[in-house]
């Protein structure tokens, strides 16, 4: 299915301070719009969709929410509108509205993926860690192959304490998509957190590989060499990720650490 923007920028897009889940882009809209009122016309309608596609494209994710609140208003009632709108919401924050349009999508297309990807990531970051697992489940029941799903799975079960689970998620993800750096960083914490800590550090380098402006990689690799007394190579991956965020403060006091005990 085709999407706004690049299956590339999915591999790189993360969201959240510790374990990430990723959503899907948003989803082109066909000409083809349902509608419940005969005050629409053709040109307000494509200008309206068209005014989204391109704001949010551009990062003007206010102005988009607003032109697919506009086509809400008109009466367009198109799966994908609600859809997008839904991702829109919750980059803004306004989780409990993208839930409600999230759902919405699933009751007009109750066999979309993404969706109920989607609305597990949602759920996520409200707090409803069981149901989130429940939708995320759902997406992968009707389509297996999909990384970013499994991805999406690993990272609640962590929250749900299931760090064994969540490993094999994270697994599946890598198997299905060798290049997708989140599910290579998400399952160095999870290997972390279960005390494997040479493994952690082999998966924490290969996101670093992927994508070397993913700065919570280089202080968790920082971290990851610090448990194997590799104090200088250590402080050489906390300086990176303080040269892409200079302004953190855990990192600057991960490296006020590290030279102490190095007495530098």
């Amino acid at each position: 299915m085709d999407k706004i923007g690049d299956k590339e920028q999915r591999k790189k897009e993360v969201i959240g301070e510790n374990i990430f889940s990723v959503p899907f882009n948003l989803e082109e809209i066909q000409e083809n719009l349902t509608i419940n009122t005969n005050s629409s016309d053709k040109f307000s309608k494509e200008q309206l969709i068209n005014n989204a596609v391109k704001l949010y494209s551009e990062s003007k994710i206010e102005e988009a929410a607003k032109c697919y609140q506009d086509l809400l208003d008109k009466g367009f009632t198109d799966q994908k509108i609600f859809y997008n709108y839904g991702i829109i919401l919750k980059e803004l924050g306004n989780l409990r509205k993208a839930e409600i349009l999230t759902r919405r999508a699933i009751e007009l297309e109750s066999n979309s993926s993404n969706s109920y990807t989607n609305l597990g990531a949602i759920l996520r970051e409200i707090g409803k860690l069981e149901e989130a697992k429940t939708y995320t489940l759902k997406a992968i029941d009707i389509d297996p192959m999909e990384a970013i799903s499994h991805v999406n799975l690993g990272a609640i079960l962590k929250d749900l304490g299931q760090l064994e689970e969540s490993e094999l998620s994270f697994r599946k993800a890598i198997s299905l998509d060798s290049d997708l750096v989140i599910a290579y960083f998400n399952l160095g914490i999870v290997l972390k957190d279960l005390g494997k800590i040479d493994e952690a550090d082999n998966y924490m380098r290969k996101s670093i590989e992927i994508n070397p402006n993913l700065v919570q990689a280089h202080y968790h690799l920082s971290i990851l060499l610090s448990k194997n007394n590799k104090y200088q190579e250590a402080l050489f991956q906390i300086k990176k990720a303080i040269e892409k965020d200079p302004t953190n403060h855990v990192y600057q006091g991960e490296k006020t650490r590290i030279q102490l005990i190095l007495k530098i």
